[in-house]
């Protein structure tokens, strides 16, 4: 992500619109600090949570620079979740989303982040949060059948399953891949995050009986654009016939609003079995605290 976009970001995210003098010197402040402070950096994030920085590394910076960085979704997540919630994390990466889940909802999480390297990043974030008692956390990938995968390992926030043709990419590994179907889930998850950087649809295709159960409210899925295993719309399509419809979600009003297609104004599109009963619970949601204000 280059400079001038990555300051656009910045000055047109929600939580900085009001504030840009102030989101440039975080920015400023975050670039100059982190090379004078050798190793990992432990930053504020969510009301007491904490999560570990490092430079380059853009699924936590870009939290630093705008307190939320996937505002929308991660505010859906912090009002729909209670703490007797089963929370699943699949591309959990180094752990934002379980965080919030984990450590300032206090729910129950299973997260799944595939590459070795990410993969300790996450369970440092967990140690950092005191949350281990409510997240198990699995070095896997998830995928339609039981297999081993390689995998992009040195790209950060879209490190993915190599597709057959991208052949010519050498900085990979093997990595063991299952099926949501055939995973012994005792509690039933009732919000489930997927960002797998274009491998959503063999996620769909190996949790048929997953997605069909009633107990799963809300699923926040990422679509990605350059997906190499079939067709967005075909996995939106499918979404929909598992009793799903997609959403977006309006944080500081509280309001879900119906889409007709994959919310293309974001990364993530929302889908939802039972709305009311997801307005219900985000109505009384507590409020959190990010980027000096509540929400």
């Amino acid at each position: 992500m280059g400079i001038h976009h990555s300051l656009f970001r910045i000055l047109n995210h929600p939580l900085n619109k009001q504030n840009k003098l102030v989101a440039l010197g975080n920015y400023a402040k975050w670039q100059v600090g982190s090379r004078l402070v050798p190793g990992p950096v432990v930053v504020d994030f969510v009301d007491e949570s904490k999560i570990f920085a490092y430079p380059g590394m853009t699924g936590v910076t870009g939290n630093i620079y705008n307190g939320l960085d996937e505002l929308e979704d991660m505010s859906f997540v912090l009002h729909c979740l209670k703490s007797s919630d089963l929370f699943l994390d699949i591309g959990a990466n180094v752990g934002t989303y379980t965080v919030l889940a984990g450590a300032v909802r206090r729910a129950q999480c299973i997260a799944f982040e595939p590459i070795r390297q990410t993969f300790k990043h996450l369970l440092n974030n967990i140690n950092l949060n005191q949350i281990q008692n409510q997240v198990e956390a699995k070095n896997i990938g998830i995928g339609a059948t039981s297999e081993y995968l390689n995998f992009v390992s040195n790209q950060d926030t879209v490190n993915r399953v190599v597709a057959l043709q991208e052949a010519d990419i050498k900085q990979v590994e093997e990595v063991k891949v299952e099926p949501l179907d055939k995973l012994d889930l005792v509690d039933k998850p009732t919000v489930v995050k997927i960002d797998v950087e274009g491998f959503e649809n063999e996620v769909i295709k190996g949790g048929k009986n997953f997605f069909s159960k009633n107990n799963l409210l809300a699923v926040i899925l990422e679509w990605n654009s350059k997906n190499k295993y079939g067709s967005y719309s075909d996995g939106h399509k499918q979404m929909l016939l598992f009793g799903f419809r997609a959403y977006s979600y309006s944080p500081f009003e509280r309001k879900l609003t119906a889409l007709s297609a994959p919310n293309r104004d974001s990364n993530n599109t929302i889908y939802l079995k039972d709305k009311q009963k997801v307005d219900a619970r985000i109505a009384v949601a507590k409020k959190f605290f990010v980027h000096k204000r509540f929400i």
